[in-house]
């Protein structure tokens, strides 16, 4: 029997109990014989290394892991399963979410289904380092090479870091009106009404975790909505703040807009991205 065969054979068998025995199987096979074996056996060895990382919170066991996991992606038969073997050892180590996501974004043809739902999992992981971790490694990406959603995501991001080391006050909700007029500044508002939108969940998020009736977080978040197109929101808010000197001037220009029949949006989908972001890397305890 070859050697190739007697691995694959073994497989069948392959239960490993501790980070022990997963560094003894590296030990006698080599890198050369486990990745030349079948997709079958592919799969059979991340199945048995899958409950032992997740329970045990292991790192990645083996140098050929992942060479294994990028080979079996393009896989018909064991590339769906491939992936939620990732989203499962994403869920107990959050770091590998960040250097799975890259990988789908990296390879020809890209993963961007596989990409943006790693994502996800790994926004509601609300693991902050693993978050910064991926943040970091895409800041300089092309736009064409990311999702829109996470192209948005890493945008905001960037603007709340590069906010917060100048102005730290601001997490706290203790906003002046010159801190909020360079707050509005980074996110440069006229640029596009997405910006307007990341602002609009920034300011929220604060007013809710901090500060909900600061003057100044309240006049930011009307004069995003405004930017936003969201007008029903702001005339809610300005309603609620009504003796607010700057919401009724506001208020007058909101009520322009509607008259040039400029269309209303509503609140954005990917407002639920910025929250768990600013949640998790900004005013987390």
């Amino acid at each position: 029997m070859s050697q190739k065969k007697l691995v694959e054979k073994l497989l069948e068998k392959f239960e490993p109990r501790t980070p022990r025995e997963l560094e003894r199987w590296e030990q006698l096979f080599s890198e050369e014989i486990v990745l030349d074996m079948s997709p079958q056996a592919h799969y059979q060895f991340l199945q048995a290394t899958q409950d032992l990382i997740v329970t045990s919170k292991t790192e990645v066991p083996t140098s050929y892991t992942w060479e294994i996991a990028q080979s079996l992606l393009s896989n018909e038969t064991y590339g769906q399963k491939t992936h939620e073997y990732w989203l499962k050892i994403g869920n107990a180590q959050p770091r590998q979410l960040a250097q799975y996501i890259e990988y789908c974004l990296e390879t020809e043809p890209q993963y961007l289904d596989w990409a943006e739902e790693a994502f996800t999992c790994l926004l509601e992981k609300k693991d902050a380092d693993s978050m910064r971790l991926y943040m970091r490694s895409i800041r300089r990406w092309q736009e064409d090479r990311l999702p829109e959603r996470i192209c948005k995501a890493r945008d905001f991001f960037w603007c709340m870091e590069e906010h917060v080391q100048r102005h730290k006050r601001l997490l706290s909700g203790m906003v002046s009106t010159k801190e909020l007029s360079s707050l509005l500044d980074t996110f440069d508002l006229k640029s596009s009404v997405d910006r307007a939108d990341m602002l609009v969940v920034a300011i929220r998020t604060i007013r809710n975790s901090q500060n909900p009736d600061r003057e100044a977080l309240v006049t930011g978040e009307i004069i995003g909505l405004h930017y936003a197109q969201r007008y029903g929101e702001a005339n809610q808010l300005i309603k609620n703040y009504p003796d607010l000197e700057t919401e009724l001037q506001i208020s007058k220009q909101l009520n322009q807009e509607r008259e040039k029949s400029v269309t209303e949006r509503t609140e954005n989908k990917q407002d639920r991205d910025y929250q768990l972001i600013m949640e998790t890397c900004f005013l987390k305890k």
